[in-house]
């Protein structure tokens, strides 16, 4: 049982950790401008700032107990006092050891060591190197002139303050406020939509009292030709009926003047509550925006380092760092900038000698720019002067992938060139590294974004430089939306990227090569209905009652797409949810949204969708050999169990496969002896004849023994995967961790 004693050491340490990052990034800083100025005069309050960042961490790192970190920050502290007492000078060596030390450091606090060993390898690296470093600098930069008070303006380094009254308060308690607040949109939502059912009801009001007020002369008429003598209990009926439609049509306008007044209210109050969440929002969400400088300071001393291993020079500059991004928008774009900064250095960056050559300054310049370009949307720009982009190798290198055929990429514009960059594999490094190579950091930085609901493009000139343009929301926590009408289901597009609403004429409707298209914005553009990419039956229409078809128009540039769909409802905020397991990724799909009527609807995919429409209908220029060859192609699938028979068969045909289906490895061996197929995916746990036997006996069988096999299981340990490998499966799958990129990756690489 964990004592008071420990667990507030616990509390300690965490909140160490924190300060601790805060010291680091200042010694970091300040370890990278020493490298920058030339000038001894102007060193003094920076090695003063460093010395005191590296005192104060060791201080703290003593309080709780981490005395690996404290050892390591005195070896620091000895270092940066040699400095100060002008016994030695910082040395380019002397400076990238202590960028290593710093490294380790950092590396301590993330997982921390628990066992003397580690502890002993730290400080024997800033031992045996710094020191060993420190002191070859000693001799060899030993300076007879003291270093001075600075006579000139100081490099800026970026120092950590707190504001006059501050406090630190756990993320996890601010995301839950955040979200708290957000479920509030959800009751400002179903205020609007009782105020529209009132609206509703007081129009049926009026249709009655309309009717009503059409039918009162005939029954004035009734009343005067009632008979006086005859039928006398007859008429005395007739006359009670007669009252009391007369004391109905008084209560009735009684109810139609309260509902209204109702109605009015509703109206107003909800004007004044949907006024009061909106500030609520707002105030909630700017608790976890952060400066844009949160992630980026750590990316001049990742440039540095790619830098000194390739021997390359390069200045990193960053402007705009001061701009607010949400938390979680920042903790994701991380990953993407480190990759599109490597790629930079490693693909774009040339050697010294190389610029030289060039008529370009040896030192390169990789310039990062934040940008506001609208309430709620960010622009990033990541420029460099480098090689730029060599777009025949691009070309080259997706021709030997498969992405197009050598006739297509001939007809590829610049643009349509270097949009194949982003795709898995390729690549025009010629050999594959630690940094590159493999054709992989660009699909992810496409992802990452894309999922953000951002997007990323690229422009490059050869020998001039490259610049990749990513622009994404401020915020993750809602976002306006079109709700719209499909097959009688109601969807949500975001607004990120659509172009236009508008309505197209029969008459206006064109065929061009077997598809339809229309004129939007001065551009022909292909209008694809939007249930046939859904997959959702398509009720008939005849033409000679549609007037206008409602049509929504997605993406960019000349990667705009028109969509049929049946009805535009209106455009609110709303809400997103994202998607759980197992139904974290669904194509054309990305999250979900609560209406104000209860109702649930999806958000779709614009990305998904654009692709699907392209690969459907053809209309991209961009339609490859992979996309055409894919429907000459059989899969056969074996999983017995329905749902994921199902789900499986989909996403292969929605690729352009053709596919059929068995529910067992038996009825799937059976078939393969029988019919050519060109792949085979397989679930492992079935009955009669399991995955494993099944790519065994396939790879028995002398005319099947080629015949690639994927298994995809909800068996996940090292051992399933080994003998799934040892049975001849080329590869191995994880559902709990299942995405149809990996697999249609995966079918893509084999066939």
């Amino acid at each position: 049982m964990i004592s008071k004693n420990e667990e507030f050491l616990k509390k300690l340490q965490a909140t160490f950790k924190v300060e601790a990052k805060e010291h680091l990034q200042v010694i970091s800083d300040g370890l990278l401008e020493l490298e920058k100025t030339p000038v001894p005069e102007a060193l003094h309050d920076i090695i003063e700032l460093v010395f005191r960042a590296a005192h104060s961490l060791k201080g703290a790192a003593r309080a709780v107990d981490f005395v690996d970190i404290e050892s390591s920050c005195q070896l620091l502290e000895d270092v940066f006092a040699t400095w100060k007492r002008q016994q030695s000078a910082p040395s380019l060596e002397a400076l990238d050891a202590l960028h290593r030390d710093l490294n380790i450091i950092t590396s301590a606090l993330t997982t921390p060591s628990d066992t003397t060993t580690d502890s002993q390898k730290r400080e024997a690296s800033f031992s045996d190197q710094t020191v060993e470093t420190i002191s070859v600098g000693t001799l060899s930069t030993q300076s007879d002139t003291p270093i001075a008070k600075p006579t000139m303006p100081v490099p800026k380094v970026q120092q950590v303050t707190a504001s006059e009254e501050t406090v630190r308060v756990a993320v996890a308690k601010l995301e839950s406020s955040l979200l708290q607040a957000e479920e509030m949109l959800m009751v400002k939502l179903t205020v609007r939509q009782r105020a529209i059912d009132l609206r509703v009801l007081s129009e049926h009001f009026e249709a009655w009292r309309k009717a009503w007020t059409t039918l009162e002369p005939e029954v004035r008429e009734l009343r005067h030709h009632l008979p006086m003598q005859e039928k006398r209990s007859s008429a005395a009926g007739v006359t009670r009926l007669l009252d009391f439609f007369d004391w109905s049509m008084d209560y009735f306008k009684l109810v139609e003047s309260q509902t209204a007044t109702l109605g009015y209210t509703m109206e107003r109050d909800g004007y004044h509550f949907g006024k009061l969440v909106d500030d609520l929002m707002e105030g909630s969400k700017k608790l976890l925006l952060l400066p844009f400088s949160t992630i980026s300071a750590s990316l001049p001393k990742v440039a540095r380092d790619l830098c000194r291993d390739q021997g390359k020079e390069a200045e990193f500059r960053i402007e705009g760092d001061d701009i607010e991004i949400d938390k979680r928008i920042l903790e994701s774009l991380k990953d993407p900038l480190i990759h599109l900064l490597r790629n930079s250095i490693d693909h774009g960056i040339e050697m010294p000698d190389d610029r030289f050559k060039k008529n370009k300054p040896s030192k390169a310049t990789i310039k990062l720019e934040v940008s506001q370009i609208s309430g709620n949307k960010v622009q990033l720009i990541i420029e460099d002067d480098g090689a730029g982009i060599d777009i025949d190798k691009v070309k080259a290198s997706a021709v030997k992938h498969g992405l197009i055929s050598a006739k297509d990429s001939m007809q590829l514009n610049e643009a349509e060139s270097l949009a194949l960059i982003f795709h898995s594999a390729v690549s025009t490094s010629p050999m594959i590294t630690q940094l590159s190579g493999r054709g992989l950091g660009l699909t992810i930085v496409r992802e990452k974004v894309t999922k953000l609901g951002g997007e990323v493009s690229v422009s490059s000139q050869l020998g001039i430089g490259t610049v990749f343009t990513i622009t994404m929301p401020t915020s993750l926590a809602n976002l306006r939306g079109i709700i719209i009408e499909v097959a009688g289901q109601t969807m949500v597009v975001p607004t990120t990227l659509v172009e236009g609403v508008t309505r197209a004429r029969q008459a206006d409707i064109q065929t061009i090569e077997g598809r339809e298209t229309i004129t939007f914005s001065g551009s022909t553009l292909a209008l694809v209905p939007l249930a046939e990419i859904l997959e959702l039956p398509m009720p008939e229409r005849k033409e000679s009652l549609v007037i206008a078809v409602p049509v929504i128009v997605l993406g960019e540039g000349d990667q705009r797409i028109a969509f049929a769909v049946d009805a535009v409802l209106d455009e609110q905020e709303i809400l997103v949810k994202p998607l759980r397991k197992p139904f974290s990724r669904i194509r054309n799909v990305s999250a979900v949204t609560i209406l104000g009527s209860g109702r649930i609807a999806p958000i779709l995919n614009i990305v998904d969708l654009l692709q699907s429409a392209r690969l459907m209908a053809k209309t991209s220029p961009q339609v490859t050999a992979e996309s055409t060859t894919a429907k000459a192609k059989a899969v056969l699938v074996a999983e017995d169990s329905i749902t994921s028979r199902m789900l499986l068969k989909g996403i292969l045909e929605s690729a352009g496969y053709r596919v059929k289906t068995t529910v067992d490895g038996m009825e799937a061996f059976t078939l393969l002896r029988a019919e050519h197929f060109d792949l085979v995916v397989s679930d492992v746990e079935m009955p009669r004849l399991n995955g494993f036997d099944l790519t065994a006996r396939i790879r028995a069988d002398h005319k099947l023994a080629d015949l690639p096999v994927i298994l995809v299981s909800a068996l996940e340990t090292r051992d399933d995967r080994e003998r799934g490998l040892e049975a001849g499966a080329n590869a191995y799958l994880i559902k709990s961790s299942f995405d149809q990129g990996n697999l249609l990756e995966a079918v893509q690489r084999l066939i």
